[in-house]
């Protein structure tokens, strides 16, 4: 099974949905395989175009120059301290 394309939501975009939401509750995201995890900070990072098709890879990967094209919300289970 090959990935899909699609579009990716902006920051603009972001910020405007995030607007009309009560501003006091958590932030979450897919856990690895079930269940939620928590949002724990934002960083802006490279990324490219992921040039594996199996569906399991990510669409994007780590960039490894200093490009900085997008932003990460990095969870819990994604932490990498």
């Amino acid at each position: 099974m090959s990935k899909t394309s699609h579009s990716n939501l902006t920051v603009k975009e972001l910020i405007k949905k995030l607007s009309d939401l009560p501003q006091d509750v958590p932030l979450v995201t897919d856990g690895y395989e079930d269940g939620l995890d928590a949002i724990i900070n934002v960083e802006l990072i490279g990324i490219e175009k992921n040039s594996s098709d199996k569906w399991w890879d990510g669409f994007y990967v780590n960039k490894e120059n200093n490009e900085k094209n997008a932003v990460y919300l990095l969870s819990t289970r994604g932490s990498k301290s």
